[in-house]
Parts: structure tokens; C-alpha cells; sequence
């Protein structure tokens, strides 16, 4: 038998020939290591997941709102136009507080992703098009004008409702926690309260 044959012919058999005439399987090659292929769907681990913290099923577990201890304070305490009010103050409060750690103080905020560096490129796109041209300059002090008006706004209330919107939005010293065993807890309740004088000085 050649040699090519012969090397053929031991993939086939799968198994690594030892002295003494033992012979053991031979591993996986990479690209076809069965023991590493996920034996749940992840998207399934997610679902179970978000529903022990939810408490709710499929797709209302899956809901955006249901993304944040806050949206589901909300969502949990709130209901009709007051709901959809509050749901969309707090989006853009925290939207604007993204915006500004990201083109301001060139961090997001969030433990992991700060630990990521980022090199911007300059990037050439179609002027004919609808975009914003804004200068990186122009984008960093936009983002510093709203989220200062946000700040101005909850600094504005009394203490007793200034605290709790710093307390969700993560300003405050220590950890706090708005949700737990599937409801908000005094702290969630307290910074929807808070959130609802805002959302009416708004």
C-alpha cells in the first residue's frame, strides 16, 4: 500500500496505533470537536433566563422593556399613556447619558466594555445621502449640552426624588437594586415615583 493510501486509510480508522499493538481514538481534529458544540440553544438559556427574572413567558419575557431592572419597574408599576411616557423619559435620559460617556469621556459606563480600547478611522461616505455631518466636535458638545440638561432637570427636584432617578441611573456610591424576586423592590419603586414628578416637569 503507498504511502497516501496509507495515510487515507488511518483517518478512516479514526485511532492512533501504540506499541505493544494498542490502539486509542484518535482526537478530534479543530472544526470538528462534537464536545465543544453547544448542547443547549443559547437563545433558549437566554429565554429561561430573563423569564426567572421576569416572571413572565416567551415573548413578553423577551420584551425591550423588560431589558433593565428600570423598565420592568416600570413596566410592573405603570400602565397606558402613563406607562409609555415614563418608558420613553427614561430611554432618552439614558440614551443621553450614553451618548455623552461615549463621545465625552470615551467610555461606556459599563465595566466590560471599558476595558476595550477603541481607535476611531476616518471613514469616507456618500455626502448625497441624508447623514449627520456633523464634526466629532460638534457630536461630543451636542452630547454634552443634552445630558446637561438632563442633570439641570433632575437636580431641580427635591432630594427626596433626586435621589432615586441618581440611584437607577448608577450615579450613586454602592450597589443598588431596583428588581428583585420578580417585582420591584422599595429602592424600584421609589425611582419610578421619582421618575414620574420628573416626567411631569418635563
Amino acid at each position: 500500500m503507498s504511502k497516501p493510501a496509507t495515510r487515507r486509510a488511518r483517518k478512516r480508522n479514526r485511532s492512533i496505533s501504540l506499541p505493544g499493538g494498542e490502539t486509542v481514538p484518535q482526537p478530534a481534529t479543530q472544526g470538528a470537536r462534537h464536545d465543544l458544540a453547544p448542547q443547549e440553544d443559547p437563545r433558549m438559556v437566554a429565554l429561561a433566563v430573563r423569564e426567572r427574572i421576569t416572571g413572565l413567558t416567551g415573548a413578553d419575557a423577551l420584551a425591550p422593556d423588560q431589558g433593565d431592572a428600570m423598565g420592568r419597574c416600570i413596566v410592573n408599576l405603570c400602565s397606558g399613556q402613563d406607562r409609555s411616557d415614563m418608558l420613553n423619559l427614561w430611554r432618552g435620559m439614558t440614551g443621553a447619558r450614553a451618548n455623552y460617556m461615549m463621545r465625552y469621556i470615551g467610555q461606556t459606563g459599563n465595566p466590560k466594555g471599558a476595558a476595550f480600547g477603541f481607535i476611531s478611522e476616518a471613514i469616507e461616505t456618500d455626502q448625497s445621502l441624508r447623514i449627520d455631518i456633523r464634526s466629532p466636535e460638534d457630536k461630543a458638545a451636542q452630547a454634552v449640552a443634552s445630558w446637561t440638561t438632563w442633570l439641570a432637570k433632575i437636580n431641580a427636584l427635591p432630594l427626596v426624588y433626586k435621589w432615586p432617578i441618581n440611584n437607577a441611573l448608577g450615579l450613586s456610591l454602592g450597589a443598588v437594586c431596583l428588581w428583585r424576586n420578580q417585582a420591584p423592590t422599595p429602592q424600584g419603586k421609589a425611582s419610578v415615583a421619582a421618575l414620574r414628578v420628573l416626567c411631569g416637569a418635563s
